[in-house]
């Protein structure tokens, strides 16, 4: 996107792995933990890459897709960390 652009600073916000993953799901999640902390380690390596935690947002059923409150919530956090980093 970057290169895209143009825009060598250009600002990413992710939403980090959710750790409701590791609960019973439909599906095996066994690499959560390596995928986390290889998005910690992005984020650490690039000051224009930001990182939300989404562990407390809450779920469907199946502890692997966030609720609408959960996805609101997730939208708003990424939003506000965006804002601060273009203002």
């Amino acid at each position: 996107m970057r290169q895209q652009t143009g825009i060598d600073d250009l600002p990413f916000v992710m939403g980090r792995i959710s750790s409701s993953l590791l609960k019973e799901t439909p599906w095996v999640f066994d690499y959560t933990p390596v995928v986390q902390e290889a998005q910690e380690r992005v984020a650490a390596g690039d000051e224009n890459v930001h990182i939300t935690n989404t562990n407390k947002l809450p779920t469907l059923e199946d502890n692997t897709h966030f609720n609408t409150k959960g996805q609101i919530r997730l939208g708003k956090a990424m939003a506000k960390i965006m804002l601060r980093e273009i203002e």
